[in-house]
């Protein structure tokens, strides 16, 4: 419906440009200037509603309240532009409460590995009255297993952030990985897809004949059996590879445009989405490893040092009035 259409882009990009304070002070502005929403006034739900469908008015079915995602029939009236600039303005106004001192925020807890193969601990130097320092320990150190440095939390998670961010492959090269997958995997081209869209609406309206009494049984189940043949011979539509390829693409590409200004307590989430693991050497990132079904979207990043390399940190020994808190 074109008019709809037309309202669902307005929200997005209305709300997407930062003018409005909330969602329910977009609805009041809506409201204030005579639009409707299907004939009824707009409220924070509604408006909630509309920027939530954001897969599904890109192009793709939504199943399962989103656990299944896969390529629609229609048309999109969104570019994922709109979609993106969305989520960085509602990461934005994400306000967590103050973490309680005891739960502190480590993006890169159960991911830091040390060289020599085990998994570092997240800990906190607490001194009374001055900053904190957080930091990713190499547990060997205790019996002397290891004697790698620490690492300086904040300074090795802004790498690990940084270079993802900067990872990301361009939205041209994606399309033309995507292009080569349907190949390798011997899918229709676009003119075959056409056909078969046309065969799929003539075998609709031969039911819609029948179901009315506009053509005899046998007539129309000699023409069913025709359009049927013709679409048995035409290459299946989709493959479980390509629905794959988009369901990840889909999850995973506005992570990179929106990670450096996610909020601390959320982007341990979202990298966990993308990284297998980072291996920190000597108190910086030697290695950013890369989950398996995250790879063919970012670039450059399987293996090597990153190119912001963080500084060692070696906290003093706690004395009387310090503490250490561990995670």
């Amino acid at each position: 419906v074109p008019a709809e259409a037309e309202a669902v882009r307005e929200v997005f990009d209305r709300y997407a440009s930062g003018e409005y304070r909330s969602r329910g002070a977009l609805a009041a502005a809506l409201n204030a200037e005579g639009k409707r929403r299907r004939g009824r006034p707009w409220n924070d739900q509604s408006v909630r509603d509309v920027l939530r469908r954001a897969e599904f008015y890109l192009g793709y079915a939504v199943y399962r309240g989103g656990a299944d995602v896969r390529p629609g029939m229609h048309e999109p009236i969104i570019l994922p532009e709109q979609r993106d600039a969305v989520i960085r303005i509602a990461a934005e106004r994400h306000r967590p409460g103050r973490p309680d001192r005891q739960h502190r925020v480590y993006p890169l807890q159960r991911l830091a590995y040390c060289t020599c193969g085990l998994r570092m601990r997240a800990e906190t130097l607490v001194r009374p009255g001055r900053r904190e320092y957080r930091y990713y320990r190499c547990p060997g150190r205790r019996d002397a297993r290891c004697n790698a440095p620490n690492a300086r939390a904040d300074a090795v998670e802004r790498a690990v952030i940084e270079h993802l961010a900067a990872a990301a492959m361009p939205p041209e090269l994606i399309a033309a990985e995507r292009d080569e997958l349907r190949r390798l995997r011997h899918l229709p081209s676009e003119g075959l897809s056409a056909q078969r869209g046309r065969l799929e609406a003539a075998v609709a309206r031969l039911g819609e004949q029948y179901t009315w009494g506009d053509i005899e049984a046998d007539p129309y189940r000699a023409k069913l059996r025709e359009l049927k043949e013709q679409l048995g011979k035409l290459p299946s539509p989709v493959d479980e590879n390509v629905i794959a390829f988009d369901r990840a693409a889909l999850k995973l590409l506005p992570f990179a445009a929106v990670i450096r200004d996610t909020p601390a307590d959320r982007q341990g989430a979202i990298i966990r989405h993308v990284v297998e693991r980072v291996v920190i050497e000597a108190g910086n990132v030697r290695d950013v490893e890369i989950r398996l079904e995250a790879r063919p979207f970012f670039a450059g990043i399987r293996a090597g040092m990153v190119e912001a390399p963080a500084e060692g940190f070696e906290p003093p020994t706690p004395a009387l009035g310090r503490r250490r808190s561990f995670h």
